[in-house]
């Protein structure tokens, strides 16, 4: 993966430490069950937004409306300039069910709105 990427559990790579395998079970409550995004961006060479490289079928992002090649320049209100901002904006925001993105697609600027899905607890016993 290049740097300057990063994955929102779309399951493709940036998925990072610990990697895959790794087991997360605590007396059978899993730690991975956190509500994902579905989105794959990579830093853009001039610093001004976040490049969309993949969007997860049946995920909140293409839900959203995200596609291939969008620049994502805001996330709740928050101006983007790097994966970093993507990822700080998403993982403060998630909590409140909903929040909109501004991207920049084939030069036109668009407002997307996420609905970001409930987080369920899981066990299994």
């Amino acid at each position: 993966m290049p740097r300057g990427s990063f994955n929102f559990g779309d399951g493709g790579p940036g998925q990072g430490f610990p990697g895959p395998g790794f087991n997360r079970d605590f007396r059978g409550f899993h730690d991975n069950n956190d509500v994902k995004l579905g989105l794959s961006v990579q830093d853009t060479e001039d610093g001004k937004g976040a490049v969309v490289l993949s969007v997860a079928p049946g995920s909140a992002a293409e839900k959203a409306g995200f596609k291939v090649n969008d620049i994502v320049t805001d996330v709740a209100g928050s101006e983007i300039s790097s994966t970093r901002d993507v990822a700080n904006a998403y993982r403060t925001n998630k909590e409140k069910g909903s929040f909109s993105a501004k991207v920049k697609r084939n030069g036109q600027s668009k407002t997307l709105e996420v609905k970001v899905p409930k987080k369920l607890n899981k066990v299994d016993l």
